[in-house]
């Protein structure tokens, strides 16, 4: 059989290492093992989940036409499953091309392989390497945006400099803003005259093109505007804190400012007075955590279903869902659906969600060989950091011998004991992620596990924040069509709805190999 060789690496650390050369030997032998012919081997750096994957498609292109010009089935070989994908979009594109055999694929790791005249199980493993290697990309996602976040709270900005600043690189390669001399006073200007309380926005509006203050620091940049100028005079970065609109919150950073606290507040105060309005709405919140709070769109507008408390006319409390009527092409009534009655249609599927116990031993092996392939994944990044961290305390240890013999001054000797301080930080960062990562993935592994056998009774006995949860991970695209609620199972839990009730399970399962249950 003529074989096709899929390696692949997502990012520059991992392709000047030796993960595509160890992935290509192992595959090499095991081609070889089968008397595979090798035909094309792809050495491929790319991400799984992001972009178009321009290298992945090439591949299968080349398969097709390989295929198709010696009509044979082409052997896919690849190290693991997370190696080919790490999201469910390339699934109906590759399944297509089994099932047609055209290719069939081989994972080293895993210890199995897919053609068309595979098992339902096989085809189950599939499905939850990628769901497991996704939610592990999802949660190194997380542990960035907690990078970000420490960033924040180490008075790093992660945006653009605002006008009155630029961007400087220091020696270390690191990033610092700066005044921008030809502009920081324009936009201190701004400020002062503001606060007089006799300049208006269209006032200074007509100053900023006087002195030829543009957008950005060349002269035939954009103009600045009124509505430019309002969010000058409104953004706190100038005397020394960074709002994030994201998290909604203020963070003092590292950066000299521009102006006072005190100018920045008595701007305020003239804004205040001249507010039509005068004092700020208040936001109201909720204290009742609603189970389907923010997880259901109404069907007709397309508009988040609000969940409310009422009371009957016996006094007593009753959870309600409001949204519009379908019957009602005008829109102009709305109606309110019983939180239970939505509540037991989501009871009923997680009733549904049974499987045999011989699928569910299939899939008990193969989420145990999963854990194994992330816990070594994890071994090697931690092994890589701790050789980081070693290297970092040799280079202190040979600055502090330096400093003590006098070959450096003591300038010298902080600026490099700082920035082996800043190295230790981020390898330590780095330590942290990759080990919350471990801990959600195996706690991820285990919640597909008590769904696939007790999905209802852990649904039932979940408490409100833990229902959500729950819900948000096996249901997508949840919509409230007058009383009854539309939904897309996620993958691979869409395929295993009365799946117990399918009298085809045993008897053609045996008889048709490539039987599965989506088919069903």
């Amino acid at each position: 059989m003529k074989a096709v060789i899929f390696t692949r690496v997502s990012s520059k650390d991992q392709e000047d290492g030796h993960s595509l050369n160890a992935q290509l030997k192992r595959l090499q032998e095991h081609c070889k093992r089968h008397n595979f012919d090798i035909v094309k081997e792809f050495e491929v750096s790319e991400s799984s989940t992001i972009g178009d994957r321009k290298k992945f498609h090439e591949m299968i292109k080349f398969v097709q036409t390989e295929s198709r010009k010696s009509k044979t089935t082409i052997a896919l070989v690849v190290d693991s499953v997370d190696r080919l994908q790490r999201s469910f979009k390339e699934c109906s594109l590759i399944d297509d091309l089994r099932k047609d055999k055209i290719l069939e694929i081989h994972f080293y790791k895993e210890g199995f392989a897919l053609n068309d005249k595979s098992s339902s199980s096989d085809i189950m493993r599939w499905d939850f390497g990628i769901l497991g290697a996704k939610m592990y990309v999802a949660t190194i996602s997380d542990n960035v945006k907690r990078g970000n976040l420490y960033a924040l709270n180490n008075g790093e900005y992660p945006g653009k400099p605002p006008i009155g600043y630029e961007k400087l690189i220091l020696p270390n390669g690191k990033k610092t803003f700066i005044h921008d001399k030809t502009r920081a006073y324009l936009v201190k200007k701004i400020f002062e005259l503001y606060a007089s309380g006799i300049y208006s926005l269209a006032d200074l509006q007509k100053k900023c093109k006087e002195w030829n203050l543009t957008s950005n620091k060349s002269i035939k940049g954009n103009p600045i505007t009124k509505n430019v100028i309002d969010d000058i005079i409104k953004d706190p970065f100038y005397y020394g804190e960074m709002y994030i609109k994201k998290h909604d919150k203020k963070y003092p950073h590292k950066y000299d400012p521009i102006i006072s606290r005190s100018l920045f507040e008595q701007c305020k105060n003239i804004t205040r007075g001249r507010s039509e309005q005068g004092k700020k709405q208040g936001i109201q919140t909720g204290v009742v955590d609603y189970i389907f709070r923010s997880l259901i769109t109404c069907a007709v507008t397309g508009k988040k279903v609000s969940p409310y408390t009422a009371r009957n006319r016996h006094k007593q409390k009753y959870i309600y869902l409001a949204t519009w009527d379908p019957n009602d092409p005008k829109r102009e009534h709305k109606i309110s659906i019983p939180e239970i009655d939505i509540l037991n249609q989501i009871r009923d599927v997680f009733k549904s969600m049974k499987v045999p116990e011989e699928l569910l031993a299939d899939i008990t092996k193969h989420l145990q060989r999963s854990n194994e392939i992330e816990k070594e994944i994890h071994k090697i990044e931690m092994e890589k950091l701790n050789t980081l961290a070693l290297e970092i305390d040799a280079e202190e240890n040979i600055l502090i011998k330096m400093s003590m013999k006098g070959r450096i001054t003591d300038e010298k000797f902080d600026k490099n004991s700082k920035e082996l301080e800043e190295r230790r930080v981020k390898v330590n960062m780095d330590k942290e992620r990759y080990q919350k990562a471990d801990k959600v993935f195996k706690n991820t592994t285990i919640t597909a596990f008590q769904l696939l056998s007790q999905a209802y009774e852990l649904f039932e006995c979940s408490k409100t924040d833990q229902k959500r949860r729950l819900i948000n991970f096996v249901f997508s695209n949840l919509k409230l069509n007058g009383e009854k609620l539309e939904y897309t199972l996620r993958k691979p839990f869409d395929l295993l709805v009365n799946l117990e009730e399918c009298p085809s399970w045993r008897t053609d399962r045996d008889l048709n190999p490539g039987y599965r249950f989506l088919s069903v």
